[in-house]
Formats: structure tokens, sequence, C-alpha cells
């Protein structure tokens, strides 16, 4: 189990410490999720990728993703349209009815971090021309990192590496996935319940695709639709 919680943590302690040691030793010159993003394609994904193969004992030069994740099940597309749309849907649903919650936890438990560790933060107080240039890379980030993220999180981990099995295999890989967020912890319980649904019909159908959809869709409404009108 310690294992498995290093597998999920880690990759959320790297961008967390770079954050911790970009504002000591820089300050708020440039938004943190620009620091983040950075940090996620060019240091975190590498590693996490590294990290499969090299437990799978397989060269580099013949990687293919194949040799990482099990098979997945083909599932027809009513059902894969059903599912991902309900699944979507529910997820919204949770972001917007636990948005109170997760405001109340970080004003009274993480009151304390500065209120640039907030990524919405970049709306602020920055350049209209850098918020603008965030905002353009936000919409190929949001498709990139939430693939990755499935991969790892679900194709590889859940289907492949977990320590437990059944019903109890979906509900440990929300909760791990939904504390691997170590940048906005407040998040939490609003991503556990969230996510869970998704996750427990991508173990249940083995198809990692699924995640992927819904994780990709989530991420562009919420990180570039629905910031769009704030921006322009």
């Amino acid at each position: 189990m310690t294992r498995l919680m290093i597998r999920y943590l880690l990759p959320g302690a790297i961008p967390m410490a770079v954050l911790v040691a970009w504002y000591l030793a820089i300050g708020d010159f440039i938004p943190s999720i620009l620091v983040f993003i950075m940090t996620e394609l060019f240091v975190t994904i590498p590693v996490i990728w590294y990290w499969m193969v090299k437990e799978q004992h397989e060269n580099f030069s013949e990687f293919t993703l194949k040799e990482v994740m099990p098979p997945q099940n083909c599932v027809r597309f009513g059902p894969f349209f059903a599912i991902s749309s309900l699944s979507l849907v529910w997820a919204l649903g949770c972001f917007v009815i636990f948005k109170p919650v997760a405001e109340y936890l970080q004003e009274t438990l993480f009151y304390w971090l500065p209120e640039w560790f907030d990524f919405s933060h970049y709306l602020k107080d920055y350049p209209d021309r850098l918020v603008k240039s965030i905002w353009l890379l936000l919409v190929p980030i949001s498709v990139v990192l939430p693939m990755a993220e499935e991969f790892y999180f679900r194709g590889y981990l859940l289907q492949k590496r977990h320590c437990t099995k059944g019903v109890s295999a979906p509900v440990v890989n929300a909760l791990l996935f939904a504390c691997y967020h170590l940048w906005s912890l407040w998040l939490v319980p609003v991503r556990l319940f969230a996510m869970f649904p998704v996750i427990y019909f991508t173990y249940k159908y083995r198809n990692v695709y699924l995640g992927i959809v819904v994780h990709v869709l989530l991420n562009l409404i919420g990180d570039v639709v629905l910031t769009y009108s704030i921006i322009f």
C-alpha cells in the first residue's frame, strides 16, 4: 500500500515542490499556473512515463502504450456516449454544488497559503497580454495533461498495478487521485465525488478512453470555456 501511495502522490509532489521553491526564490513575478504548466510538461509527465516504462523493463526505443497498459475492451458507441455524457454532467454538477465547501476549506484550513498558489490568481493581477497568452496555452494543455493523467492513473495504476481489487479499487483510485492534487487540497472532496463515477466505469468496462473523454472535456469547460468571458 505504501508503494501504491508513492506512485500516486509523487507526481503531485513534484509540481508542488517546484511551486514552493519558485515562490520562495522569485515570488509572484509570473502566475503560478504558468509555473505549474511548465513543470508538468517538462518534469512530471516525463518522470511518470519513464517510471512506467522502467517498471515494465522495456527498451525505450521499442516503447508503445500497449506494452504498459493492459488491452482495453471495446465499448459500443451508445453506451460509451451515455456513460461519458452522464459522468461529465455529474462531475460538472459536483463542482458547482460543492463550490461553497471548497471555498470554506480554502478559507479555514488553507488560509495561510499565499493567494499566488490559487491558479485562478492569474486572472487578477497580471498584464492583459500575459493573461490572454496563458488562456490560449490552456487550450492544448487541457487536452494533453488529462490524457497523460488518465493513461497513468487509470490505464496503468488502476488496471495493472493496483494492490486492491473489486469495488475497493476504483474507490482507492478516486481518493488517492484527488489527494494527488497537492497544490489544491481544498478541492479533494469535490474531486473525489466528481470523478468517482467515471473512474468506476473506466474500471468496470476496462476502457481508459471513457476517462480521457470526460477528463478532457471537464478541463476544457472549467479552464477554457468558463473563463473566456472573463478574459475577453
